[in-house]
């Protein structure tokens, strides 16, 4: 079942197109590490990461909807899929992968589904399904302040749990998120929720932020807290804030 929570398109966005489709597993094991991830991400020909985007699983299929710049790519440009899923959230473990190598044109034109097979060293448990999950979207476009300097950056868009201590940080905590590469002063963001991925009676954290392609440099951001899927703010049109100087 879907809920979302959508993006209202406009003409000053023509710069950015969409690839959407849905990402499937075989049988998904429980870990006490914690959930699976998946992840899927989009490369140009020179091998330049055009965006990201993933989220904890506890099930299968999960629908992504990448946004990316497309400055500088023609409809012809052969760009690359790699979708992958880990064992959990910051484990470096990769149990099944999948790739493919669309056109531009090809991949925004029709869905792309990605079925991700088992690596040779583990075993799928192939007769059982995996669960059906309760996917929630967050998306919007993101407008980003003149003062931002100018050139290539990134902006990313992190759904992040609260944790007991009230800290949280992005590789344990992180229950979704969506990168992109920006040129201009716009970007878009989706994020699908597997809402059972959600710890329950823990609060919830949108942080978005434009980055340097290291990310070690903030440039503009915006949080949304104590964040409620089942009432969610109007999250369509946010413009970022400067930071404090």
């Amino acid at each position: 079942m879907l809920h979302s929570n959508h993006l209202t398109r406009n003409d000053d966005m023509s710069d950015i197109v969409e690839i959407s489709g849905t990402l499937s597993t075989p049988y998904l094991r429980t870990s006490p590490e914690g959930l699976p991830r998946l992840i899927v991400e989009a490369f140009a020909p020179s091998g330049r990461l055009l965006g990201h985007c993933g989220a904890q699983v506890t099930g299968s299929p999960l629908p992504f909807r990448l946004h990316l710049d497309r400055s500088a790519l023609a409809d012809d440009a052969r760009i690359t899929l790699s979708a992958r899923c880990l064992s959990s959230t910051g484990s470096p473990l990769v149990i099944f992968s999948a790739s493919q190598n669309p056109t531009l044109a090809q991949a925004t034109e029709a869905p792309v589904d990605m079925e991700l097979e088992a690596l040779e060293d583990f075993e799928a448990v192939h007769d059982l399904h995996p669960l059906e999950m309760r996917v929630i979207e967050l998306s919007g476009h993101v407008n980003i302040p003149d003062e931002v300097v100018k050139g290539t950056k990134k902006l990313d868009a992190t759904l992040l749990v609260v944790q007991e201590d009230g800290g949280s940080n992005r590789r344990s905590s992180n229950v979704a998120e969506h990168s992109m590469s920006v040129s201009g002063n716009r970007a878009e963001f989706s994020l699908f929720v597997d809402s059972a991925s959600v710890p329950e009676g823990r609060p919830l954290r949108l942080q978005l932020g434009v980055y340097n392609h290291e990310g070690t440099e903030v440039y503009a951001g915006r949080n949304f807290k104590e964040l409620d899927l089942g009432n969610l703010p109007d999250l369509s049109n946010i413009t970022l804030k400067l930071p404090p100087r």
